[in-house]
């Protein structure tokens, strides 16, 4: 759009690329400037997340009276930028002693899934992401202590990009690490058996439709998404190179610097194996055949 919030947003993005200065308290740029250190291993995950703050925030200057004053934090996803990557998950949690059931929201803008062993798909870890597990934790029910319970993560509302980060650098032993475990990255991915089954008189009051396929057909089409961007990590845990790959079907191209080339999505699927770091899922609007 060339107006209104989206324009804001593409505003402050070519703002942040071009190093410009506006007039707010603090211009993206600047407060990016802690990723220059050349010294040490950055995360494109962390670097992610700030833009979209730091993009929302200025943003949230432009065209008001409020320029050049200090902008208070914004809600993840209340800006124009972030709103496309805003999701909901509801974790459920049933008591093993009283049956007791409750459950908590959490917003979230990206999916970071633990890089373990390898040697299966990113769609194997998102169904383990999703998957119940047992913890302990104090229930309201039975009044019990660290009583055994199962939680159960439930996607009540689905981004419109879904951005998987595949968690490879972590801490260990004082130092940065780096996992180098292999990953299949499937072009089309599915998340719509881990939605929740929404009332539809709530959804409506939201001015939503309800997560809750209707008819088989409709099943296959809830929680689609389909690849079309991804950042890979070459190098070690102490020193890499980040790139980029953009496109769609079989015509996809890397960014590598200031060095754009073409390429298949073959050559994409091999090098994501080992080096995927940030996945860009696109919702899909049909029902989709693996």
């Amino acid at each position: 759009s060339g107006s209104g919030a989206g324009a804001k947003a593409v505003t402050a993005l070519r703002d942040l690329a071009a190093g410009v200065h506006r007039p707010f308290a603090q211009s993206p740029a600047q407060s990016l400037r802690v990723f220059r250190d050349w010294n040490q291993q950055q995360d494109a995950h962390e670097f992610f997340v700030r833009v979209l703050e730091r993009v929302d925030e200025a943003c949230a200057g432009v065209g008001s009276g409020g320029v050049g004053e200090p902008q208070s934090p914004r809600a993840m996803g209340a800006g124009p930028c972030s709103r496309a990557f805003l999701g909901s998950v509801e974790h459920e949690y049933t008591c093993s002693r009283c049956q007791h059931g409750s459950s908590s929201a959490e917003l979230f803008n990206v999916v970071t899934l633990p890089a373990g062993g390898g040697e299966g798909s990113v769609q194997a870890l998102l169904d383990a992401y999703f998957s119940p597990e047992q913890m302990e934790k104090d229930c309201e029910g039975c009044g019990g202590k660290s009583v055994p319970h199962q939680r159960r993560p439930r996607l009540s509302k689905l981004p419109e990009v879904l951005v998987v980060h595949v968690k490879r650098l972590t801490y260990g032993g004082g130092k940065l690490q780096k996992n180098y475990a292999k990953y299949a990255v499937e072009p089309r991915v599915k998340v719509g058996d881990y939605c929740s089954a929404r009332d539809e008189a709530g959804a409506r009051d939201e001015g939503e439709e309800s997560l809750g396929p209707k008819t088989p057909d409709q099943a296959g089409a809830v929680g689609a998404y389909s690849l079309y961007g991804a950042v890979s990590h070459f190098g070690g845990a102490s020193s890499g190179h980040y790139v980029a790959h953009v496109g769609k079907g079989d015509r996809w191209n890397l960014f590598n610097d200031s060095v754009v080339t073409s390429c298949s999505w073959v050559e994409v699927e091999k090098s994501l194996r080992d080096t995927s770091f940030m996945l860009f899922y696109r919702q899909s609007k049909g029902s989709l055949s693996m």
